[in-house]
C-alpha cells in the first residue's frame, strides 16, 4: 500500500515537472509575442504549479508579477477588474500560507476596492467574488485575533450571500453556511454567545440540508463542514448552560465524523479522537458517566496510536484526555486507575514542558493527582504533588504560606471546579491546523 502511494506521488511529481516546463516555454513565447493578459495567465498558472510542487515561496514571484501586469490593464473593463481581483485573492492566499498576514490583508483589501469600483459591480459574478474576498479578509483578521474587524466584513459577506442564495440556493447556500459559521465564531469571541448560537444553528441547518441532498462525490466535503458546525454549536450551547442540547449535538457530530473516519482514517483519525473526547465531556456533564468513560477511553486509544507517528502534535491531546478520564473515574471509586492515568499525564506534561509551554497544565495535573492520592491515604505523596504544583504556578498559591494538607485538598477541589468543568467542552479542533481556529477554509 505504502509503495503504491509512493509510486503514485512520484508519478504525479514527474507529471507536474513536465507541465511546469511546458508552462515556462509558453511563458517565454508570450513574453516575446503575447498580450499582457496572456502573460499574466501563464504566470498565475506557473505559481499554481509551484504550489502543487510544495514550493510556496517560489510561487510568490510569478503571482506578484501577474498582479502587476493586471494592474496596468484598463480598470474600466469589468473583465480585467475581475481578473485583477482574482489574482489579488490568489496572491493573498499565498502570502497567508507563508505567514505574511499583513500583506495578505492589504492584497485582499485591494481586491475588494477593485470590485467595488468596477463597472457591472452589481452582477451576480461580481457579487460572488466580492463576498469571497470579504470572507477571506474576515479569516485573515481572525488569524490576528482582530475580532471586530472580522465581524464587520463577515457580516457584509453574509448579507451578500443571503441575496445570492435567494436567487440560486443550490450554488450559494454552502457558501452562505461557511460565512455564517465564521460569523458565529467571531460573535462568540466577542462575548456574544446567544447571537453566536443563533447564527451557528442556521449554518448547521444549511449544512445538514446540503449533506442530505448531495451526490456521493461532494458528500465528504459536506460532512466535514457539517462536523465543524455541530462541533462549534455544541460548545456554544454548553456555554449557555444548555447541556442536554450540547450532548445531543456532540453525538450527532460524532456520528458524522465516524463516517468520515471510516472512509478515510488517515485524514480523520485526529478529528474522530477529538469528537470522542468532546462527546464524552458533554455526556459526563449530563450524568451519563459510563458512556462518557467509554468514549474517552476510545479517544485515548486513537491518540496513543497517532502519537506513535507524530508525538509533538498528538501527545498534548493525549495528556488532556488522560487528565479528563481520571476525573471521571475518581468519583466512581476507581482511584487506582485514576491515579495511574494522572501520573501518565504528568509524565507527558513534564516532557512537553521543556520549553515552558505546559507549566499550568502540569501544575493542574499535579493538583489533580494530589486529590486522588489523599483519598488513598497517601498523604505525604499528595502534599508533595500539591507543593510542586504551587512552585510551578505561583498563581495557585493560597494567601500566606502553604497550609496543611486538608486545606490544600479543599483548595484543590475549588481549583478543580474552576478550571476543569469549563474546560470539558472547550473545542479541540482549534488546536489542529486543518481547522484553522474553527473558521472555514479560504475561498477562491
Amino acid at each position: 500500500m505504502n509503495e503504491a502511494v509512493t509510486t503514485l506521488n512520484e508519478t504525479a511529481a514527474r507529471d507536474l515537472k513536465v507541465e511546469l516546463n511546458t508552462t515556462l516555454e509558453e511563458l517565454a513565447h508570450y513574453r516575446f509575442d503575447g498580450s499582457q493578459s496572456d502573460i499574466a495567465t501563464s504566470l498565475e498558472y506557473l505559481s499554481h504549479l509551484y504550489v502543487n510542487l510544495g514550493d510556496a515561496e517560489r510561487a510568490l514571484e510569478p503571482i506578484k508579477e501577474a498582479v502587476k501586469l493586471r494592474r496596468d490593464c484598463s480598470p474600466a473593463n469589468p473583465t480585467t477588474s475581475m481578473a485583477l481581483a482574482s489574482s489579488l485573492q490568489y496572491l493573498a492566499q499565498q502570502l497567508s500560507r507563508t505567514s505574511r498576514l499583513e500583506e495578505a490583508i492589504i492584497s485582499t483589501e485591494e481586491a475588494i476596492t477593485t470590485l467595488r469600483l468596477a463597472k457591472g459591480k452589481d452582477s451576480t459574478e461580481h457579487l460572488a467574488s466580492l463576498s469571497a474576498c470579504l470572507h477571506n479578509l474576515g479569516f485573515y483578521f481572525g488569524q490576528k485575533a482582530l475580532w471586530k474587524n472580522s465581524l464587520e466584513v463577515m457580516e457584509e459577506a453574509v448579507q451578500i450571500r443571503r441575496e445570492l442564495a435567494d436567487q440560486e440556493p443550490s450554488k450559494y447556500n454552502p457558501l452562505l453556511a461557511a460565512s455564517l459559521h465564521n460569523l458565529g465564531f467571531y460573535l462568540h469571541n466577542l462575548g456574544r454567545p446567544r447571537s453566536a448560537t443563533t447564527i451557528e444553528e442556521e449554518s448547521a441547518k444549511l449544512r445538514r440540508d446540503f449533506v442530505q441532498r448531495s451526490q456521493s462525490d461532494v458528500t465528504v466535503f459536506g460532512k466535514h463542514d457539517l462536523a465543524e458546525s455541530l462541533h462549534s454549536l455544541s460548545g456554544y450551547k454548553a456555554d449557555l448552560g444548555r447541556h442536554y442540547e450540547a450532548a445531543a449535538l456532540s453525538q450527532e457530530n460524532l456520528r458524522t465524523v465516524w463516517g468520515l473516519a471510516w472512509d478515510n482514517p488517515t485524514a480523520y483519525s485526529f478529528h474522530l479522537a477529538t469528537a470522542l473526547h468532546n462527546s464524552a465531556a458533554h455526556l459526563h456533564k449530563v450524568g451519563r458517566s459510563l458512556e462518557a468513560i467509554t468514549e474517552m477511553e476510545e479517544s485515548i486509544q486513537i491518540r496513543r496510536d497517532l502519537a506513535k507517528n507524530d508525538p509533538s502534535t498528538h501527545l498534548p491531546h493525549l495528556a488532556h484526555s488522560l487528565n479528563t478520564l481520571n476525573t471521571y473515574l475518581f468519583p466512581l471509586g476507581r482511584k487506582f486507575e485514576a491515579a495511574t492515568l494522572a501520573e501518565e499525564a504528568i509524565s507527558l506534561y513534564r516532557d512537553l514542558n521543556e520549553s515552558g509551554t505546559c507549566t499550568t497544565k502540569l501544575a493542574f495535573s499535579l493538583f489533580n493527582l494530589a486529590i486522588i492520592l489523599r483519598s488513598m491515604d497517601r498523604g505525604e505523596e499528595a502534599l508533595k504533588a500539591a507543593e510542586e504544583a504551587v512552585r510551578l504556578d505561583p498563581s495557585l498559591r493560597l494567601k500566606g504560606k502553604l497550609p496543611g494538607l486538608g486545606n490544600v485538598v479543599r483548595a484543590i477541589v475549588t481549583l478543580w471546579k474552576r478550571i476543569l468543568e469549563p474546560a470539558l467542552h472547550v473545542p479541540e479542533y482549534t488546536q489542529h491546523p486543518s481547522f484553522r481556529e474553527r473558521q472555514s477554509s479560504l475561498e477562491t
